[in-house]
């Protein structure tokens, strides 16, 4: 009897493994550790597994990618984590942006035209009637979710908002802060708000009565920072410390305390939100919340493959952060001084 051939999906069946990284084993590319790539290497073996010019593999379509903002740095970093993927499957990649445009039919039926075999959705702010239109092409969708405001019904990968504002705030308090503020730009709303969540259960934890003045969602966009930031210092009882839910936010917090002849942390400590290349502009270096945001693209684009192969993917992902102490928090000043 002839035994059958074995494909990229038996190998990934039997070194229970995606069909992503039985490919990437198979290209050499990079992010498979060794132990992986030997387990995968060593299945290859036993089902004689041939990769060749004529495979009869199937070939996947190109991968679409949505972007909905590209001013958004935190973005262009997911978008890392897709392409890396999307190139180890062999299957390409299309990127397309809203910027700030709604969706329309005739735009989806024109990205349709492409025959993608799957769509990744990298979205802080994409409404959500949106999310029904792209599933009506009947194409598998992943989100790339930043913001945790994505669709209950389409596969997501993301990071806890609620998770990191308790982190940050927590690593505040065991400084000795009880006064501490929170600044968060309306445009941001959805994660700013699971965000605020986290303040105020690290607060309750730790018994500090939650001051809803120190709270500040901010109309001002870009300037949301700077504009909350002062709202915050000019009040008689001001903070200590704050929590800046973005990392726009907390350069301008940085810029309203310098415009009230702050010394940051001195007089005031600043956490701030993702680990982005304009985080290491300031001086002294921000302390901050990291996303692994290149990890939640990948994984995002590896489900919509694995989808396009008529696999099972979990509804939702949540990756872990992990805070980054650097030098913009400190034991607070004026409490210590009595001032």
């Amino acid at each position: 009897m002839t035994r059958a051939r074995a494909t990229l999906r038996t190998v990934a069946q039997a070194a229970e493994v995606s069909v992503t990284t039985v490919s990437r084993v198979v290209n050499g590319s990079k992010g498979v550790s060794f132990f992986t790539r030997s387990r995968v290497e060593q299945v290859m073996r036993q089902l004689q597994y041939s990769h060749g010019g004529n495979s009869t593999e199937p070939h996947l379509g190109p991968l679409q990618a949505i972007v909905d903002d590209f001013g958004d740095p935190a973005v262009l970093d997911v978008l890392k984590g897709v392409e890396s993927v999307a190139q180890a499957s062999g299957a390409g990649m299309f990127v397309a942006a809203l910027q700030g445009r709604a969706v329309n039919p005739r735009w989806l039926t024109n990205m349709t035209a492409r025959q993608p075999s799957s769509m990744v959705l990298i979205t802080s702010r994409f409404a959500v009637p949106s999310y029904s239109m792209v599933r009506g092409l009947g194409v598998p969708v992943v989100v790339a979710d930043l913001s945790e405001g994505g669709s209950a019904h389409t596969p997501a990968v993301g990071a806890s908002n609620s998770a990191t504002g308790t982190l940050a705030v927590h690593h505040l308090l065991s400084l000795g802060h009880r006064r501490v503020g929170f600044v968060a730009a309306a445009e941001d709303l959805s994660a700013g708000s699971a965000r605020l969540v986290g303040y105020r259960e690290a607060l309750r934890a730790a018994g500090v009565p939650a001051d809803e003045e120190l709270v500040q969602l901010s109309h001002h966009g870009s300037d949301a920072g700077l504009s909350g930031g002062i709202a915050l210092l000019d009040r008689p009882d001001p903070p200590t410390a704050i929590f800046a839910a973005g990392l726009r936010t907390a350069i301008g917090v940085f810029q309203a305390a310098a415009r009230r002849g702050l010394s940051v942390p001195a007089d005031l400590s600043v956490v701030g939100y993702d680990d982005l290349a304009q985080a290491w502009w300031l001086s002294p270096t921000l302390t901050r919340i990291r996303r692994p945001l290149a990890d939640m693209g990948a994984l995002a684009a590896q489900t919509a493959v694995r989808l396009a192969n008529g696999e099972y993917a979990d509804q939702r992902v949540d990756l872990p952060t992990e805070l980054l102490i650097m030098d913009s928090t400190a034991a607070p000043f004026r409490s210590v001084a009595g001032g």
